[in-house]
């Protein structure tokens, strides 16, 4: 079998079974196996495949996408801001969203003024933000929470890797239940906004794969968010920051509940696609 043979049969199955963008996801399942560029596979078209790749790739990879698992399990590996992330059903899959919230974080001018900053990943699941605040903040130390002992070690996985153990603190709890009163310099956290409606409506590979638990934020979607931000409250140091991505219809209610709360210069700000995607707030000084 070439190359070219086992794009294409690959592309019909897929189709056939109604996977969505087919294409494109059997173009990099194939390629990142064959460790060349999504595009590259054109010019070696009547190329035979390597020994051994044929059948792995046929056999397994097909099977799982036509059965509608998510392309970032099936490969085990996700990109977030530059970094190559163990990536399996013990965790949410990373979203581009999260990454921008990453970005967000860092260019805090408060929070960069902190000399050795210690921060909370509330709920860190697969240990993206935990890992790419460490990575990108040589000087901040990440406590990278979740109450889940698969994600817990899928994140744990994530910072050895990227030889981080020393400065990110993989700690089981419920939120932030596990730290101490006024001990942090900030808060990040991706909790589960879906509402439990919107989640039934989701397409049929992110209900039957990823975690619910990291998605269905409850009736109205707010659920994990005041967990958070209440906890948040009793763990911030006077003037520090909780930053939140949460869901585009939440900005609101959202910003109303940080304000019961007690926390000041509330704000909203949009995510690329320009939908209110993440609240920052500070604890009073």
């Amino acid at each position: 079998m070439t190359i070219g043979d086992l794009m294409e049969r690959g592309v019909s199955v897929l189709m056939e079974a109604g996977v969505l963008d087919p294409r494109v996801k059997w173009e990099t399942a194939v390629t990142a196996r064959l460790g060349i560029g999504r595009l590259d596979w054109r010019w070696r078209v009547d190329e035979p495949l390597p020994e051994g790749i044929g059948e792995a790739v046929w056999s397994t990879d097909l099977a799982r996408l036509a059965g509608g698992e998510p392309l970032a399990y099936v490969l085990g590996e996700v990109v977030f801001r530059g970094l190559r992330l163990r990536c399996d059903r013990r965790a949410l899959i990373p979203r581009p969203e999260t990454e921008q919230l990453v970005g967000e974080v860092i260019a805090d001018p408060a929070l960069a003024a902190i000399p050795d900053p210690l921060l909370a990943d509330a709920g860190t699941g697969s240990g993206c933000i935990a890992c790419a605040l460490a990575w990108e903040w040589p000087r901040a130390r990440v406590v990278a929470l979740d109450r889940s002992p698969g994600a817990r070690v899928l994140a744990a996985e994530n910072r050895d890797r990227l030889g981080l153990t020393s400065r990110v603190a993989v700690v089981g709890g419920d939120w932030l239940s596990a730290l101490a009163d006024r001990s942090l310099d900030g808060v990040i956290a991706n909790p589960p906004y879906v509402t439990t409606a919107e989640w039934e409506r989701l397409d049929r590979e992110v209900r039957a794969f990823e975690p619910r638990e990291a998605l269905d934020g409850g009736p109205d979607g707010l659920e994990a968010i005041q967990r958070v931000a209440t906890d948040a409250r009793r763990c911030l140091k006077p003037g520090r920051p909780l930053w939140l991505e949460i869901g585009e219809a939440h900005a609101d209610a959202v910003a109303e509940k940080l304000q019961m709360l007690g926390f000041q210069a509330i704000r909203i700000r949009n995510d690329w696609s320009g939908r209110p995607r993440f609240a920052t707030a500070r604890v009073p000084t």
